[in-house]
């Protein structure tokens, strides 16, 4: 769109704020990322900003009344409230004619930022506990009946597409064909690689809670950077672009 009056430029930031914010609801709550961005991830939804490197995709699938979905709401929760606490904190500051870098710079500030970065993991790991995020984490498929035993079954809708059956999250089936905890801790369906790890995709593999709540920062602080450029273009909020270093030639010697 073509932004000429201080009205175009407002709703300029509405729509792409609001793309970010639906990309960072779609990077918390991994198992309805196509849900929220109507399938498509990259630049062609037409509701969410390009998520990044998202192959493979976790399962997509509600996660029903479980730990599990406590721990996705409380990742989303806490993610959200930590980067609107820290963007509103940073946007104060350079309203009064400071850079971004003298606002990170002041130790005020830095105090309040601490503090929702204290915060946000604290509600994650109550949350959460010891889960860790699986792209794709384990089920059993349980037979109704006096027996409930564990039939084989290719996905969850395999599974409860016999009546009777039931899925049991973060289980397997088991040697006495019963189904069995894989993991006390638990899991949460989560990127086999941080959307945002673009350079290389794919990026390393998260393995604990605390590598899940290093993507979640990452992606939320990237977030901030990109809306406080737009808002604050001669105020030093844009990322600067690594220079192009161009090699000097070896000097040879003429025999």
């Amino acid at each position: 769109m073509t932004v000429a009056s201080v009205s175009d430029f407002a709703e300029c930031m509405k729509c792409w704020k609001a793309a970010e914010f639906a990309r960072f609801e779609a990077t918390l709550y991994a198992s309805h990322a196509q849900e929220l961005c109507g399938t498509a991830l990259d630049d062609t939804s037409a509701t969410c900003s390009n998520l990044g490197c998202t192959s493979p995709l976790p399962v997509q699938h509600d996660l029903g009344s479980t730990g599990e979905n406590d721990c996705q709401r409380g990742i989303a929760k806490a993610g959200f409230n930590y980067l609107i606490k820290v963007e509103h904190q940073i946007e104060k500051c350079m309203l009064k004619g400071n850079t971004r870098g003298a606002c990170l710079a002041d130790p005020t500030l830095q105090l309040k930022l601490a503090a929702a970065e204290t915060s946000k993991q604290n509600k994650i790991h109550d949350k959460c506990g010891n889960r860790d995020p699986v792209a794709n984490p384990p089920f059993c498929c349980r037979t109704g009946g006096p027996m409930q035993a564990c039939v084989a079954a290719a996905s969850r809708d395999d599974c409860v597409a016999t009546p009777g059956n039931s899925v049991q999250e973060g289980k397997t089936c088991g040697l006495s064909n019963t189904c069995e905890n894989t993991n006390p801790g638990g899991e949460i369906t989560w990127w086999e690689h941080c959307p945002l790890d673009t350079s290389p995709c794919p990026g390393p593999t998260p393995s604990t809670l605390n590598d899940l709540i290093d993507c979640v920062d990452r992606t939320a602080d990237g977030i901030v950077t990109s809306h406080l450029c737009l808002q604050f273009p001669n105020g030093g909020a844009c990322p600067t672009a690594a220079p192009t270093l161009t090699p000097t030639p070896t000097p040879t010697s003429t025999p």
